[in-house]
């Protein structure tokens, strides 16, 4: 059921992208500090909401790298102090 959703999201998202690319074909110029360039205003969209992702995605996939190391550390601590108390609860004079 949920890949048959996500299927129908992906084509309502596609279908959106080609008309707003149809509707929005006028051509503006735009002025580099080096140079003149021409793009229609769906594709200037387009790159804005892409590079507006990337951006996001960048301090998102830091905190994510972040997290996962400190969720192993955890894990690492964790198995340690099982095995401790393993060895606690089948030797308990040494202790």
């Amino acid at each position: 059921m949920l890949k048959i959703l996500t299927f129908l999201l992906n084509l309502f998202t596609i279908f959106l992208g080609i008309s707003f690319a149809l509707l929005n074909s006028n051509i503006v110029t735009i002025d580099y500090y080096f140079g003149k360039g021409s793009v229609s205003v769906g594709m200037l969209v387009v790159i804005g909401v892409f590079l507006g992702v990337f951006l996001a995605a960048i301090p998102l996939g830091i905190k994510i790298i972040r997290l996962k190391s400190s969720l192993n550390n955890i894990k690492r601590s964790h198995s340690r102090l099982n095995s401790d108390l393993a060895e606690t609860i089948v030797n308990p004079s040494k202790s």
